[in-house]
């Protein structure tokens, strides 16, 4: 129970660092991984070029507030850059729960071996 609440609480942190990030960003980011077909998230964010092309993408589809164009590129930039760092964790901590699940798998697998009985 309380690796469960843990777990829940991690997941809740997590998500909070994208709580300020514009709905219709993640829907414009979602569209272009649709389109063109993007298997690989973190490594389509890391690479310059594609966030350079999310940015214009985001900056000609949605309206933001400033009106500074400065400062609505390096608002942009912050908002991509923050669901790159959730993806990463997000994958981090699945990759940890398969880790765990396996042990998991392996100490139960033993310990029934261990239970059952030796036939003679």
């Amino acid at each position: 129970m309380q690796g469960s609440l843990q777990e829940k609480e991690a997941l809740a942190d997590i998500f909070t660092q994208v709580k300020d990030v514009d709905g219709q960003i993640f829907g414009v980011i979602l569209e272009i991984f649709r389109k063109e077909k993007v298997q690989d998230c973190i490594g389509y964010l890391s690479e310059i070029e594609n966030h350079r092309n999310l940015e214009q993408s985001i900056l000609q589809q949605i309206n933001l507030k400033q009106v500074d164009e400065g400062q609505k590129l390096h608002d942009v930039r912050n908002k991509i850059n923050k669901i790159k760092n959730v993806i990463k964790k997000l994958k981090d901590k699945t990759f940890q729960l398969k880790k765990i699940m396996n042990l998991l798998q392996i100490q139960f697998k033993e310990q029934r071996m261990r239970d059952r009985p030796q036939n003679p």
